[in-house]
C-alpha cells in the first residue's frame, strides 16, 4: 500500500512538474498605423529566444509556449519601421511606414542630400 501511494505521488510531481515547465501562449494582430489594415506576412521574433512566427491574413499570430525569460518581441515588415514591444497576452501592434515616418520628421533632422550626376556631387540640401 505505501508502495502504491508513493508511485502515485511521484507520478502526480512528475506531471505536475511537465505542466509547469511549459509556457504560455500569447497571441496577437499586426496592423498598419496608416490605414489600420491587417499585415499578412509581418515577421515576429521572440527576442532573446529562436521561437519565431508570421502573421496571417488577418495581421494574426500566436505564439505557443513562450518560456517565463521571454519579455519581448520584434516585428519587422517591409517598408515598416521595425519594432520592440513588450509581451503581453493578447497584443495588438501598430507599425509605421518609413514613408509615413519621413513625411512627418523635422527638416533639420536631414543632415544634407547629395544627388551624382557626371561623376560629380551636388548638393541638394542646407547644412
Amino acid at each position: 500500500m505505501k508502495r502504491k501511494l508513493m508511485m502515485l505521488m511521484i507520478c502526480f510531481s512528475m506531471c505536475t512538474a511537465s505542466f509547469a515547465a511549459q509556457g504560455s501562449n500569447v497571441t496577437g494582430v499586426v496592423t498598419s498605423s496608416e490605414d489600420g489594415q491587417p499585415l499578412a506576412g509581418a515577421y515576429i521574433t521572440v527576442k532573446g529566444t529562436n521561437i519565431k512566427a508570421i502573421t496571417d491574413t488577418d495581421g494574426e499570430f500566436t505564439l505557443p509556449e513562450l518560456p517565463s525569460s521571454a519579455k519581448s518581441i520584434v516585428i519587422v515588415f517591409i517598408g515598416m519601421k521595425p519594432q520592440e514591444v513588450n509581451i503581453n497576452s493578447d497584443m495588438h501592434v501598430v507599425l509605421k511606414s518609413i514613408a509615413e515616418i519621413a513625411a512627418n520628421s523635422d527638416s533639420n533632422s536631414i543632415d544634407q542630400e547629395v544627388a551624382v550626376s557626371d561623376n560629380k556631387y551636388l548638393p541638394l540640401g542646407n547644412k
